[in-house]
């Protein structure tokens, strides 16, 4: 639990304006805080996460060579459960060492670099970014669903192309690389056809209505979902079930409320920049919303609407960032950090059991 508050007091405190604009010091204040994280994420005990023991015992298996497994084993395994960019991962990583603590080192290692370059390429407050980017569950996936934090990595890179006029086919090779950490995410190439939509209320209403049909007939989408293969996570203990998803859709509709507030408080002539933000990230965050509602259903589906909730680490720091009143904009960012703040700790203390990381314990 301290390791946690700890950064979040250097992350605030940091926050505060010492790098007074430079953004050589920023970059190096930044970089020290996703270092923080990398290493309590690399060297976390194997007991810290719900899958981490699995992912260990499973390291030997998938990083010895063929020869030694059953061929027709490793093809089902591959089926099942692990894609092949994971199982190439390991077995590179077991090439050079048999020590599964190098395997949670280079997949930490692989997720914070990216979550860096993501941060100094498309943020404007990357401290209020980073405090959103473990509240909002992103650190305690990689703890536990090590293939997805390594997918929603790749992720955040193409938001970066993403948000480019000319930067479809990177962001969609970045697409492909996150797909071969997790299946679901090739689900976010949706993103890229719907990057030149506007944040009108009737695309809203358009993609909310979307989601309640879907919700609907989900009975029908139901043997699809089979076939990707991750309903034998129903029953985890990392699933947050109802209480979880109301939550998240509630956070989601305050980080909304809070930016269409600050777009009224802001001179766009003086931000020229934040107008391609505010069309197609508020659009990711209310896609991100529509399968929240669809996850009522299935709650795994959760894992595809974190692809698009990223949109949020982005949006609120940038619309906050550019409001003209100090007052409000003072007010509106520790207002945000309160109820993020508020979501993590009431999480770990009353609801452990959704994100596995407490007791933390260095391995």
């Amino acid at each position: 639990m301290k390791i946690y508050a700890i950064f979040f007091l250097i992350t605030i405190f940091l926050s505060l304006g010492w790098d007074r604009d430079i953004k050589i010091l920023r970059d190096f204040f930044v970089l020290i805080l996703v270092t923080y994280l990398f290493v309590i994420t690399g060297w976390r005990s194997y007991t810290v996460g719900t899958d981490t023991i699995n992912y260990v015992s499973f390291f030997s298996y998938l990083g010895s060579p063929i020869s030694d497994m059953h061929f027709f084993d490793l093809l089902e395994m591959l089926h099942a459960r692990f894609e092949y960019g994971y199982v190439l991962l390991n077995r590179l990583v077991y090439h050079f060492t048999e020590n599964p603590r190098w395997l949670l080192i280079i997949c930490a290692l692989i997720t914070y670099c990216m979550l860096f370059v993501f941060l100094k390429k498309v943020s404007k407050d990357p401290y209020l970014s980073l405090v959103m980017f473990v509240c909002l569950g992103y650190m305690a996936s990689g703890m536990n669903t090590i293939r997805q934090g390594i997918a929603a990595a790749f992720i955040m890179i193409s938001y970066i192309f993403l948000l480019k006029k000319r930067g479809v086919f990177l962001c969609i090779f970045f697409i492909v690389l996150a797909f071969l950490f997790h299946k679901t995410a090739i689900l976010f190439l949706l993103a890229v056809f719907l990057r030149n939509w506007k944040f009108t209320k009737k695309n809203v209403v358009v993609l909310l209505l979307g989601s309640f049909l879907v919700s609907i007939i989900y009975g029908k989408l139901e043997n699809l979902i089979n076939q990707i293969n991750y309903t034998d996570y129903a029953n985890s203990g990392i699933t947050s079930g109802y209480l979880g998803i109301t939550l998240n859709i509630l956070l989601l509709l305050y980080f909304l409320v809070i930016c269409v507030m600050s777009i009224k408080n802001t001179n766009l002539m003086l931000h020229k920049d934040i107008k391609l933000d505010s069309d197609i990230l508020p659009i990711l965050i209310i896609i991100s919303i529509g399968v929240y509602i669809v996850a009522f259903n299935f709650s795994q589906l959760t894992r595809i609407a974190s692809y698009f909730e990223i949109a949020a680490i982005v949006y609120v720091p940038n619309c906050l960032r550019t409001i003209e009143n100090i007052k409000l904009r003072m007010t509106l960012v520790w207002l945000t950090y309160i109820v993020l703040l508020f979501y993590f700790f009431i999480i770990i203390f009353l609801r452990p059991q959704w994100t596995n990381i407490t007791p933390y314990v260095f391995g």
